[in-house]
Formats: C-alpha cells, sequence, structure tokens
C-alpha cells in the first residue's frame, strides 16, 4: 500500500513538473507579411519593442506587390516593423506605434487613400 502511495505521489511530482516547465515555455507563431503597397518592398525589419536596433533586414532579395513573407514570433509581446520600398520610402510602426501580437497570422502593408503607408494585423 505504501510502495503504491509513493509512485502516485512521484508520478504526481513529476507531472507538476513538467506542467511548469512547459507553461514557461516559448511557443512560436506563424505570421504571413503581404505587401500590398504596389511597390516592391527591398528591406523588411521585425523586432520585439522592447529591441534597442532594427537588427538585419528579414529579406533575402525583394518582395514585390502581391508577394509575403513567412515570419515566426511568441506571441503576447508588442512588436515593431520597418519596411524601405524601391524608391528610398520607409514605412515604420515603432515606439509608442507598435503591435501588440498573440495569435496573428496576417500583415498587410497597403497605400491608404492620402497615399500614406498603412498596415492592417489580422
Amino acid at each position: 500500500m505504501i510502495k503504491n502511495f509513493v509512485k502516485v505521489f512521484v508520478l504526481a511530482a513529476l507531472l507538476v513538473t513538467a506542467a511548469q516547465s512547459s507553461a514557461g515555455a516559448e511557443e512560436w507563431q506563424n505570421i504571413r507579411i503581404n505587401n500590398n503597397s504596389g511597390i516592391t518592398i527591398t528591406e523588411v525589419y521585425f523586432q520585439p519593442a522592447t529591441a534597442d536596433n532594427w537588427g538585419n533586414n528579414y529579406l533575402d532579395g525583394t518582395m514585390p506587390d502581391g508577394y509575403g513573407l513567412d515570419l515566426s514570433y511568441v506571441p503576447g509581446f508588442n512588436y515593431e516593423f520597418k519596411f524601405v520600398f524601391e524608391d528610398g520610402s520607409e514605412a515604420e510602426w515603432s515606439g509608442d506605434n507598435n503591435f501588440y501580437l498573440n495569435g496573428q497570422t496576417q500583415v498587410s502593408v497597403y497605400v491608404n487613400s492620402s497615399g500614406y503607408y498603412e498596415m492592417s494585423i489580422e
């Protein structure tokens, strides 16, 4: 009887430890960035809002209008985006203008009716 109790207790302790370690594990989410701007994107930067600099360009080449780029992120944090276009113009969502991502799978960059770059997240 005591042997069975000890086995159950050890099993329960292992299950609690496993649950605690998996709760703190980072689970990555995929997100697709779509270029609907009407112009080719030459550089894409994507980072947590807490980062100090933009880091490396995620594009290997260019992203023409109508194409997309797949990236991964850890949900539950604020992220910043920066795009550089073939005409040298830039669009940046950073600082207070960042996005909280928690399960979204699509980002679209486009030009609004006033001629400014906009971004939608779904």
